[in-house]
């Protein structure tokens, strides 16, 4: 909480674009912690899980940036689109794509889920990505829209297929 409240929004939100990435880990705090909570350690599925997260806040962010722009731009925040333009922003949201499904085939895979839920998440994860290169190749506000939506959908469904598969 600490660190999402005071390093990440107070502080560095309106300093840098790579804000995403350090409040990503405060974003990931919360699968890791429960977890822990429910292992009584921390083991590398927790801090796998936490990765995952880590990985998607730049997909689910950096496409709301590129939608946003200007309000950001007027607003006076440094985001990805507007320090770094967006080619290098879709750039940056395709390798946190790739790293994210990866991450979060392996949880499943290392997680020993019924192979439904793994074939499953495996799937998620190749429509994510494919998308993602779709969207970075042909790029329309439509589309980062889709993407931007799609990456939520990802996600809650990688978790509930990650819940039922256990």
């Amino acid at each position: 909480l600490f660190f999402d409240v005071v390093i990440y929004t107070m502080w560095l939100k309106r300093r840098t674009s790579w804000s995403i990435a350090l409040g990503g880990i405060a974003g990931g705090m919360p699968i890791l912690a429960g977890r822990v909570l429910g292992m009584g350690q921390v083991d590398r599925i927790g801090l796998l899980l936490a990765m995952a997260v880590l990985l998607w806040i730049p997909i689910h962010i950096i496409t709301f940036s590129i939608k946003h722009a200007a309000d950001y731009r007027r607003a006076d925040v440094p985001v990805f689109p507007n320090t770094h333009g967006v080619r290098a922003a879709r750039r940056i949201i395709c390798m946190s794509t790739a790293a994210a499904v990866v991450v979060m085939a392996l949880t499943a895979r290392l997680l020993g889920l019924a192979p439904g839920s793994v074939y499953f998440v495996y799937g998620l994860s190749a429509l994510l990505l494919g998308f993602t290169v779709m969207t970075m190749m042909r790029n329309s506000p439509k589309k980062n829209f889709v993407l931007f939506k799609l990456a939520s959908i990802y996600m809650l469904s990688s978790m509930l297929a990650i819940i039922i598969g256990t």
